[in-house]
């Protein structure tokens, strides 16, 4: 009876987080799930724009602005945007990359901040506790943000909807941004640069033992690195 007693408490207590910030939970959610969607679409109806672009700096660099756009708004994953640079560019395409993601970021995170207020009318959250938690982020920050961009498992743009409530300063979420992004990064910017086939790359991105296993160990640490992230927020 105890233990359903505390069942019971427990499904109360995460329904009412949900209730209290629906918007919140329901948008990070789309952002996880529509750019896989939207991916699928252009690799069908741009590979022929695609096939034409130059493959010189001013090709990369259009890629990559447009790429930074479309990530920042949740349209295309990073890893969809790593495999194409190194399936297009080669080895300059990781040029483009190093470009796109800083800027998608630091986009993403005020597109985040604007759509909270425009839905919820605030980029805080309504739930007390969960107001009090993000508040207590600040000496853990780039910890969190570091294991969030490592984690395969972890869309982009839903985790910078994500962070959008979270009091954050902004060169300390760049910065883990950018070294918790690379070795993913790096690991599909391979898979992109060995694909025979551009829609095969896609398809079978960790095709390779080695990215394999480095894929998982990146799953490994990441949330081995969040969990025990949060039991020091949790624990401040």
């Amino acid at each position: 009876m105890l233990f359903q007693k505390r069942i019971k408490d427990k499904f109360n207590y995460y329904s009412g987080l949900f209730q209290s910030d629906k918007s919140y939970f329901l948008i990070a959610l789309f952002f996880a799930i529509f750019p896989i969607i939207f991916s699928s679409f252009i690799i069908i109806f741009f590979q022929n724009w695609l096939n034409t672009l130059d493959h010189n700096i001013l090709g990369l660099l259009i890629v990559a602005l447009l790429a930074s756009i479309t990530m920042a708004f949740g349209l295309t994953p990073t890893t969809f945007v790593a495999i194409l640079c190194g399936y297009y560019f080669g080895f300059f395409g990781l040029i483009g990359l190093l470009i796109a993601y800083p800027i998608a970021a630091y986009i993403g995170l005020k597109f985040g901040q604007w759509l909270n207020t425009i839905i919820s009318g605030s980029t805080f959250f309504h739930h007390p506790h969960l107001n009090l938690l993000a508040n207590k982020i600040g000496p853990e920050q780039f910890k969190l943000i570091f294991f969030m961009r490592l984690s395969p498992a972890l869309p982009f743009a839903a985790s910078n909807f994500a962070l959008s409530k979270v009091p954050i300063t902004i060169w300390i979420y760049l910065t883990a941004s950018f070294a918790g992004m690379l070795p993913r990064t790096i690991v599909f910017f391979i898979a992109g640069l060995h694909g025979d086939e551009l829609m095969n790359a896609f398809k079978n991105p960790e095709n390779i033992t080695q990215q394999q296993v480095l894929m998982a160990l990146l799953f490994i640490v990441s949330i081995a690195g969040l969990i025990y992230t949060m039991r020091r927020i949790t624990k401040n």
